[in-house]
Protein backbone atom coordinates (compact mmCIF):
# COMPACT_ATOMS: atom_id res chain seq x y z
CA UNK A 1 0.00 0.00 0.00
CA UNK A 2 2.99 2.34 0.41
CA UNK A 3 3.80 2.12 -3.33
CA UNK A 4 1.35 5.00 -4.24
CA UNK A 5 3.48 7.39 -2.16
CA UNK A 6 6.18 7.80 -4.91
CA UNK A 7 3.54 9.31 -7.22
CA UNK A 8 3.60 12.78 -5.46
CA UNK A 9 7.32 13.27 -6.35
CA UNK A 10 6.18 13.11 -9.99
CA UNK A 11 4.46 16.49 -9.55
CA UNK A 12 7.87 18.09 -8.98
CA UNK A 13 8.94 17.25 -12.54
CA UNK A 14 6.85 20.13 -14.01
CA UNK A 15 9.03 22.58 -12.03
CA UNK A 16 11.69 22.65 -14.82
CA UNK A 17 9.08 24.12 -17.18
CA UNK A 18 9.25 27.63 -15.56
CA UNK A 19 12.97 27.84 -16.47
CA UNK A 20 11.76 27.50 -20.08
CA UNK A 21 10.15 30.93 -19.79
CA UNK A 22 13.63 32.40 -19.26
CA UNK A 23 14.71 31.18 -22.70
CA UNK A 24 12.68 33.96 -24.42
CA UNK A 25 15.01 36.49 -22.77
CA UNK A 26 17.64 35.99 -25.52
CA UNK A 27 15.01 37.10 -28.07
CA UNK A 28 15.30 40.81 -27.05
CA UNK A 29 18.95 40.74 -28.18
CA UNK A 30 17.52 39.74 -31.56
CA UNK A 31 15.76 43.10 -31.76
CA UNK A 32 19.17 44.77 -31.52
CA UNK A 33 20.29 43.07 -34.73
CA UNK A 34 18.11 45.46 -36.83
CA UNK A 35 20.22 48.33 -35.46
CA UNK A 36 22.98 47.62 -38.01
CA UNK A 37 20.42 48.22 -40.76
CA UNK A 38 20.30 52.02 -40.11
CA UNK A 39 24.01 52.20 -40.99
CA UNK A 40 22.97 50.65 -44.31
CA UNK A 41 20.78 53.67 -44.98
CA UNK A 42 23.84 55.87 -44.53
CA UNK A 43 25.58 54.21 -47.48
CA UNK A 44 23.24 55.98 -49.95
CA UNK A 45 24.31 59.30 -48.39
CA UNK A 46 27.52 59.40 -50.46
CA UNK A 47 25.38 59.45 -53.61
CA UNK A 48 23.78 62.88 -52.84
CA UNK A 49 27.26 64.48 -52.80
CA UNK A 50 27.65 63.07 -56.31
CA UNK A 51 24.62 64.99 -57.53
CA UNK A 52 25.88 68.22 -55.94
CA UNK A 53 29.18 68.12 -57.83
CA UNK A 54 27.59 69.28 -61.11
CA UNK A 55 26.22 72.30 -59.16
CA UNK A 56 22.53 72.36 -58.14
CA UNK A 57 21.46 74.33 -61.20
CA UNK A 58 22.82 71.79 -63.64
CA UNK A 59 21.41 68.94 -61.58
CA UNK A 60 17.97 70.50 -62.02
CA UNK A 61 18.57 70.90 -65.72
CA UNK A 62 19.50 67.27 -66.12
CA UNK A 63 16.32 66.16 -64.37
CA UNK A 64 14.20 68.56 -66.38
CA UNK A 65 15.91 67.51 -69.57
CA UNK A 66 14.61 63.99 -69.25
CA UNK A 67 11.05 65.18 -68.68
CA UNK A 68 11.35 67.87 -71.30
CA UNK A 69 12.60 65.41 -73.91
CA UNK A 70 9.32 63.52 -73.73
CA UNK A 71 7.29 66.73 -73.81
CA UNK A 72 9.49 68.06 -76.57
CA UNK A 73 8.46 65.31 -78.96
CA UNK A 74 4.81 66.24 -78.53
CA UNK A 75 5.58 69.93 -78.92
CA UNK A 76 7.46 69.37 -82.15
CA UNK A 77 4.35 67.79 -83.62
CA UNK A 78 2.18 70.71 -82.52
CA UNK A 79 4.63 73.44 -83.52
CA UNK A 80 7.62 75.41 -82.24
CA UNK A 81 5.46 78.29 -80.91
CA UNK A 82 4.67 76.29 -77.79
CA UNK A 83 8.36 75.86 -77.13
CA UNK A 84 8.91 79.61 -77.18
CA UNK A 85 6.05 80.10 -74.71
CA UNK A 86 7.65 77.71 -72.28
CA UNK A 87 11.01 79.42 -72.61
CA UNK A 88 9.55 82.50 -70.92
CA UNK A 89 8.39 80.52 -67.91
CA UNK A 90 11.88 79.83 -66.52
CA UNK A 91 15.44 80.45 -67.62
CA UNK A 92 16.48 76.90 -66.82
CA UNK A 93 13.54 75.50 -68.74
CA UNK A 94 14.39 77.68 -71.72
CA UNK A 95 18.01 76.61 -71.66
CA UNK A 96 17.06 72.98 -71.40
CA UNK A 97 14.55 73.26 -74.23
CA UNK A 98 17.15 74.78 -76.50
CA UNK A 99 19.65 72.11 -75.60
CA UNK A 100 17.13 69.33 -76.10
CA UNK A 101 15.86 70.75 -79.38
CA UNK A 102 19.42 71.11 -80.61
CA UNK A 103 20.28 67.59 -79.63
CA UNK A 104 17.14 66.08 -81.13
CA UNK A 105 17.46 67.92 -84.45
CA UNK A 106 20.26 70.37 -85.19
CA UNK A 107 18.39 72.33 -87.88
CA UNK A 108 15.63 73.67 -85.57
CA UNK A 109 17.93 75.09 -82.85
CA UNK A 110 15.99 78.07 -81.42
CA UNK A 111 18.94 79.82 -79.72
Amino acid sequence: TTSPSPSPPQTTSPSPSPPQTTSPSPSPPQTTSPSPSPPQTTSPSPSPPLTTSPSPEEEEEEEEEEEEEEEEEEEEEEGEEEEEEEEGEGSTEGRVQRRVAGRKEGRKLPG
